[in-house]
């Protein structure tokens, strides 16, 4: 509701609105507990308030109090989300992967020893 109403009034501007009392606003409807057959058979639900089939000096007169925008509860506020991302180090993922001081050692020894052995594989490919 907040979104449409900030809508009109971004879309309108206040000479343009006319009150439409509750007993004839076909809006109001759907709020009042009347099901689908009973709006289909409504013609205000169809075609609208008859006073819009009507010339304009016919229509319903404007508002005569017309609240400050500013103010409107109906307006949805704005939010804004700021988002941080942190990035993890390879080390940092290393430590949280192992549940266990043991484990993490171990992986290490392996992870060390690879090294080592790459290392040496390079060296006797070069030379």
């Amino acid at each position: 509701m907040a979104n449409r109403v900030a809508a009109i009034h971004e879309g309108s501007e206040p000479p343009q609105w006319r009150c439409v009392d509750t007993k004839i606003n076909p809006a109001d409807d759907a709020s009042k507990g009347l099901n689908g057959d009973q709006m289909l058979e409504n013609e205000r639900w169809l075609y609208g308030p008859s006073f819009l089939k009507k010339s304009k000096e016919f229509w319903l007169s404007q508002p005569t109090n017309i609240p400050q925008l500013a103010n409107d509860d109906e307006i949805k506020k704005e939010v804004h989300v700021h988002q941080v991302t942190v990035h993890e180090s390879p080390v940092d993922k290393f430590f949280q992967r192992y549940s266990s001081w043991y484990k993490l050692k171990k992986a290490a020894a392996l992870l060390r020893f690879k090294i080592y052995i790459m290392s040496n594989m390079e060296v006797k490919m070069r030379g």
